[in-house]
């Protein structure tokens, strides 16, 4: 890569592009593309950009990455659980960086790490186990890891009572919204460990969000939720200046709780627009004056969205005049007074 000169790339695996720029001002000649994947395989192709603009994309190099370690196992619950057994249920890991071996189980009684028992046999096929000869209304903690070839992964840590009359948790106390964390696309969101969850400890919180306008309430990451030892989440991808607000559920083995009152609609803040505009014609039909006609952008706030125009004469090329201008519902501008 050449110094002082601005680079994109463009990153392809089979679930998502990237697009990432890049701007050298070193006597470097390399980058490093990194939060890959484990075990995934990738296209990469180079474009070169100057003040003029950039050049078409370079032919494609592909690889595959490294095998690595899984995220940890997803949807884990106790469905079955008495005073001295309790079945264990799972999914795999979202992420596996590799060949799914296995699994790897540890429990023992929470105020007794000498009772720890480590089962290490489970197969990348087996999704449950029935843990037996357990002591009743006793505390356990349980630890649950996916493997590849590399070894264990991240892992699920989840606690359980061995208590038969159980029940789906109460709904919790609405989430509040740290003010100082707003910015244009994300926000976060803390909520309270709620204690009455009826002896079965809350395995996931489920957020939910609403956009002012739009009644209908979206599931936010339904896939990544929340364990339940987490009271903190970064709410990301949000629109700029758009108004939200948000709920919150609770999850244990018996099932989900109703959700919690709404939260008050809060504003993202503004940012540089997204979109990029297109000249689709101009028109010089009177004297003075030049309409711009634009290609429809998509959606965007004509009453708060201003275009800087540079303007300057062929014969004087090193002046640009600047002006800014409101875009008309025609999705035009105007220039006056050019004479």
């Amino acid at each position: 890569l050449k110094p002082n000169t601005k680079y994109r790339f463009r990153l392809a695996s089979p679930q998502i592009i990237h697009n990432i720029d890049y701007s050298n001002n070193s006597s470097l000649i390399s980058y490093i593309l990194n939060k890959l994947d484990g075990y995934t395989n990738y296209s990469c192709s180079i474009s070169a950009c100057t003040s003029s603009g950039c050049s078409e994309y370079s032919q494609s190099f592909i690889f595959i990455t490294h095998e690595s370690v899984p995220s940890k196992p997803t949807e884990v619950f106790f469905p079955d659980v008495d005073h001295w057994s309790a079945r264990m249920t799972w999914q795999p890991p979202t992420k596996l960086n590799g060949i799914l071996i296995g699994y790897r189980l540890v429990y023992w009684r929470s105020d007794d790490e000498q009772t720890r028992i480590e089962i290490d046999n489970l197969t990348s096929k087996t999704n449950s186990y029935l843990v037996e000869n357990l002591e009743k209304t006793t505390p356990y903690t349980f630890i649950l890891c996916a493997k590849t070839r590399i070894g264990c992964g991240e892992t699920s840590i989840n606690r359980l009572l061995t208590m038969e009359k159980r029940d789906r948790p109460a709904a919790p106390h609405p989430p509040t919204i740290i003010e100082s964390s707003i910015n244009s696309t994300s926000i976060i969101l803390t909520w309270r460990k709620d204690s009455d969850f009826n002896y079965a400890p809350i395995r996931y919180s489920l957020l939910e969000y609403e956009e002012e306008h739009t009644p209908s309430w979206k599931s936010y990451d339904s896939i990544n939720k929340p364990d339940g030892q987490i009271t903190k989440l970064r709410i990301e991808n949000l629109k700029p200046n758009t108004k939200y607000r948000f709920r919150l559920a609770s999850q244990n083995d018996m099932g989900i709780s109703d959700y919690s009152r709404a939260t008050n609609y809060i504003r993202t803040k503004e940012s540089v627009p997204l979109i990029q505009p297109k000249i689709d014609y101009i028109s010089t039909n009177q004297p003075c004056q030049i309409d711009i006609y634009l290609k429809n952008f998509g959606s965007f706030d004509n009453n708060n969205t201003r275009l800087k125009v540079l303007m300057k004469s062929i014969s004087n090329e090193n002046i640009f005049q600047k002006s800014y201008h409101s875009i008309n519902e025609d999705y035009s501008i105007r220039l006056n007074n050019l004479c």
